[in-house]
């Protein structure tokens, strides 16, 4: 099973300069946790999630100021904007984790596990075409048939007394009397050849 097979096609998308309060609320008009961000020429260039909105509702820890010399100037920068952006454009998640239809759903999953996110914005030449989340899967699995039980191993015993029967002998038998006699055996070798038997 595929990506397009399951992925949701009609997807709510918001614009980067839109305002964050209004990606808030299409969040919640239409119950998602996520939105693709996509520009004027419909190319996917982030994600916004409740994540990033949750993240400008904690309390700012305050921090001593020489430590501001020793963290990187750019995720400085940009854990600023995160807290402090107004726009969906300087909250959001870039570049957006995207994945192409024609996966199969195997995939999907792996990489919503692996990258510990909630959707996959679903692109063919760049442009946005549908979007997969953890719920699509689910609903995917709920609605295939479930497999086949493997038939269970019979014993090693059983599976020889089987073979037996159908070649005409019994190897179930046979194998312990030989076992016994080349133990007899090795036993006579061992004792001949230690001093003082």
């Amino acid at each position: 099973m595929t990506i397009e097979d399951v992925m949701t096609r009609k997807v709510i998308t918001v614009r980067p300069e839109a305002l964050i309060h209004e990606a808030a609320r299409l969040m919640a008009t239409h119950g998602v946790s996520g939105l693709p961000v996509i520009d004027d020429g419909g190319l996917v260039v982030g994600i916004i999630s409740d994540g990033d909105l949750i993240l400008r509702q904690r309390p700012r820890k305050e921090k001593p100021w020489w430590r501001s010399f020793f963290v990187n100037g750019e995720r400085l920068a940009r854990e600023y904007r995160k807290a402090a952006g107004l726009t969906v454009g300087e909250v959001m998640t870039r570049p957006a984790v995207v994945i192409s239809p024609v996966f199969g759903i195997e995939t999907a999953a792996a990489i919503l596990d692996t990258r510990r996110i909630r959707r996959l914005p679903v692109v063919r030449d760049g442009r946005l075409v549908g979007i997969v989340s953890r719920g699509d899967l689910i609903k995917a699995l709920a609605a295939s048939e479930p497999p086949m039980r493997a038939r269970a191993p019979a014993s090693p015993v059983a599976e020889m007394k089987t073979r037996g029967r159908a070649s005409g002998t019994s190897p179930v038998k046979s194998r312990p009397v030989q076992a016994r006699s080349s133990f007899r055996s090795l036993r006579r070798r061992r004792s001949r050849g230690r001093p003082g038997s």
